[in-house]
């Protein structure tokens, strides 16, 4: 775990307690960037079980259709806001692709997709005959320049070593024309306001918290240039909620 802010190189000496989580938050007063003191061991093993997505009702067959409709509906309208940096049949990785409802829906648009994931979510992808590897991204090889972009959803916040990430995907992508989309928790936002030390989104396996002042300030020093930065719409349901 750093020591000091990722994105400013700063030490963050500001600690918040988490009783949610029984872990302590370290906080960067230049940028707002949070992250956890202490990290899970062996974090991917966290995610090696189907159960991981029990809010997504995986094992409630009858409830199936109703969640991927919420997540084909949230995939559908990041499509939208990546369509105006894309070209047609544009070759897209998502990082973190659990069932393959985002690929599913990628696909449909006319685009290739390909999706890694650590979980054993990813055998549910393969059924849908789609391109699915079950891998990290650290060990996933590509030749350089492979992909028009890359998608994380709930996931860039679960990593490790952001910083690293961000390396491989500069390498992945087009050097030109390459997007990165990244859909996380907003550690600025209202609802965490409001509810402070017991907002939905603290949990062991989010190990950052980024605001848009420390994520914008994060991919810039690694070469990224933000072309967009709002609130993400994402569909969901009472029901959905209860389940979290």
């Amino acid at each position: 775990m750093p020591d000091s802010c990722v994105a400013c190189g700063l030490a963050a000496n500001r600690q918040t307690y988490l009783p949610k989580v029984n872990l302590k938050l370290r906080i960067c007063q230049s940028c707002g960037i949070g992250f956890l003191d202490q990290f899970l061991k062996e974090p991917t093993r966290f995610y090696q079980h189907n159960n991981y997505y029990a809010a997504w009702w995986q094992s409630k067959i009858n409830e199936q259709p109703a969640v991927r409709l919420l997540k084909e509906k949230t995939a559908a309208w990041i499509l939208g806001q990546m369509r105006p940096f894309l070209r047609q049949g544009a070759g897209i990785l998502e990082v973190g692709c659990a069932f393959g409802y985002f690929l599913k829906m990628a696909a449909r648009q006319g685009y290739r997709a390909t999706g890694i994931e650590v979980s054993e979510a990813v055998e549910e992808a393969k059924k849908e005959d789609l391109q699915v590897f079950q891998t990290t991204l650290e060990s996933f090889k590509r030749p350089e320049g492979s992909f028009d972009a890359a998608v994380m959803v709930d996931v860039f916040e679960h990593l490790s070593d952001p910083e690293s990430a961000l390396k491989k995907l500069s390498h992945l992508l087009d050097k030109k024309s390459g997007i990165l989309v990244i859909v996380v928790p907003d550690f600025g936002s209202l609802s965490r306001k409001i509810f402070g030390q017991y907002w939905l989104h603290f949990k062991p396996e989010h190990l950052f918290y980024y605001s848009k002042k420390g994520i914008t300030k994060l991919l810039r020093k690694h070469g990224f240039e933000p072309l967009l930065l709002r609130t993400a719409k994402k569909a969901t349901s009472l029901s959905y909620i209860a389940a979290h």
